[in-house]
């Protein structure tokens, strides 16, 4: 056996959470994780002292505060047990989280691949970090922070959406303020790409919660109306994009709070969003909206 063979041997096979104690997040958190364990799992060497029973794989679970560190053989034998206690990391957790919360700020002048790719999931984890660690690190500096974020013109429009979302969440914008905040960002003299890409922001997260905030449907359907057909072109392109993620009946959601907002031509809204365009009234509606791919 060559030397490179041996040592891909010498390795981890898998990693696996024990979800009874290590419960899923949300879709950021978990798909981080899948990613960790990916990277971990294509590069890694691991060897059990006085065993060559070689590649393991590695269960991770947790009691209270400890790590269980469950190192077993490819026939399921038991190489290692490995308990950890984090309490001795909690300052260090302390530490780190208020380093990455007078960072997040910045972070947020970035491009849009970096927002989405990096620096959405990291917003994500800071803030879950926050919640379930409230005695170990400076959750009221974080919402500072946050707040700050959600409420800047100067940062990328995308994150202060996502932001702002993470602030409803909390609790900390009430009905009439997130109409105004809407209001502000959705308005004819707003560019439609930074306007669009703040309500993607807004509505990317915690998605549900929002279909009942009548005064953000209020003021979507408001700037919509305010637009003259040129101003719709333009504005639908970064629009289609932020309710590309939305399954049908969350649509259909959407679509009975505008209907709610507005009676006129209820009936007819509604039935639309169910009907299947014919070749013909795609044609036309293509031909409408020019170079827009529909």
């Amino acid at each position: 056996m060559s030397d490179r063979e041996e040592e891909r041997r010498d390795r981890l096979s898998e990693v696996f959470l024990d979800e009874e104690t290590i419960p899923r997040g949300v879709i950021d958190i978990d798909h981080e994780r899948a990613v960790a364990i990916f990277d971990l799992i294509e590069e890694n060497a691991f060897g059990v002292p006085g065993r060559d029973d070689v590649p393991y794989t590695l269960t991770i679970s947790q009691e209270e505060s400890k790590l269980t560190f469950d190192v077993r053989t490819g026939d399921g034998e038991q190489a290692v047990s490995i308990v950890v206690s984090m309490t001795p990391l909690r300052p260090l957790l302390g530490q780190l989280f208020l380093k990455a919360t007078l960072l997040a700020k910045q972070a947020c002048t970035c491009d849009e691949a970096t927002a989405r790719e990096k620096v959405r999931p990291a917003l994500v984890a800071l803030n879950r970090v926050a919640m379930e660690n409230a005695g170990d690190v400076d959750g009221e500096r974080w919402q500072r922070e946050l707040d700050a974020i959600a409420a800047s013109d100067a940062l990328n429009a995308y994150l202060s959406g996502f932001a702002c979302a993470l602030v409803l969440e909390r609790g900390r914008i009430d009905e009439e303020e997130l109409g105004r905040e809407v209001s502000r960002r959705l308005s004819p003299g707003i560019h439609a790409e930074v306007g669009a890409g703040w309500f993607e922001g807004l509505v990317g997260y915690n998605r549900q919660a929002l279909f009942s905030r009548l005064a953000l449907w209020r003021q979507l359907d408001a700037y919509l109306v305010s637009l003259d057909d040129e101003e719709f072109r333009h504005g639908l392109v970064y629009l289609r994009r932020a309710f590309s993620e939305f399954a049908p009946g969350e649509v259909r959601r959407v679509v009975s709070n505008l209907v709610e907002i507005s009676q006129e031509g209820a009936k007819e809204l509604k039935a639309s969003v169910e009907a299947k365009l014919s070749d013909d009234e795609a044609a036309k509606l293509q031909e409408m909206l020019g170079d827009l791919d529909i």
